[in-house]
């Protein structure tokens, strides 16, 4: 698995949201591996299947603010969120990943 630091640049503060974000890549690669294997996106993030795709790290499904990450399959792909530092989703502070992306 691709370790990604999450420190800015000339920084050493620890970036939270860029290390939740990738998070979300990595279990969005997952999912996307998951399809080509299977035909079809998980139902849910744990599934026995998916974990070889996580690298058996289920750690990934939580955020870095200690809340589980969100999944919901769509017609064409899937969406992963995290609720974000406020830890309340439907807030400005969400992150989300979709996949595809809604230009594709």
């Amino acid at each position: 698995m691709l370790l990604l630091l999450a420190v800015s640049p000339g920084c050493n503060k620890y970036d939270y949201v860029l290390a939740q974000t990738n998070n979300l890549r990595a279990i969005s690669l997952a999912c996307q591996l998951y399809h080509s294997s299977y035909g079809t996106y998980p139902e849910e993030l744990i599934e026995p299947e998916l974990a070889p795709f996580l690298g058996g790290d289920f750690t990934l499904l939580v955020d870095e603010w200690g809340n589980s990450v969100n999944y919901q399959v769509t017609e064409k792909g899937f969406v992963l969120s995290s609720p974000g530092p406020d830890g309340e989703s439907g807030t400005d502070d969400d992150i989300h990943m979709t996949h595809p992306e809604p230009d594709q």
